[in-house]
Parts: C-alpha cells; structure tokens; sequence
C-alpha cells in the first residue's frame, strides 16, 4: 500500500495516511526544492510513531 497525495500549486509537502488491514500507511510527496531533506523528515515520522507505539503499548 502506498498512499499518495498530490502536490497542489504553491504546495511543498503532501501527506497521505490510509489504513488497509490494520496496518496504517503513509506517503510522503514534496517539491524537492523547497523541502531538500525530505528523508530526514520521513525517518522522523517513523522514529515517532514507533515511539507512540510503545508508549500506547500497542
């Protein structure tokens, strides 16, 4: 499952979030120029859920 969401004019970060069998997916788009670390970004988020995770006991 990849979720994707358009980039919108003007727009320099999209998020997608869909849920498919328990699982919850996310995708991640931007304009590479105005958000240049884009990986740093998505390690974040996953590092953070994983953390909520945990703290939720989940």
């Amino acid at each position: 499952m990849y979720p994707l969401a358009p980039l919108a004019p003007g727009q320099s970060l999209a998020v997608a979030i869909s849920t498919y069998r328990g699982h919850v997916h996310y995708g991640l788009v931007a304009d590479a120029r105005a958000v240049p670390d884009l990986d740093v970004f998505a390690r974040a988020v996953s590092e953070e859920v994983r953390d909520l995770l945990t703290v939720c006991d989940v």
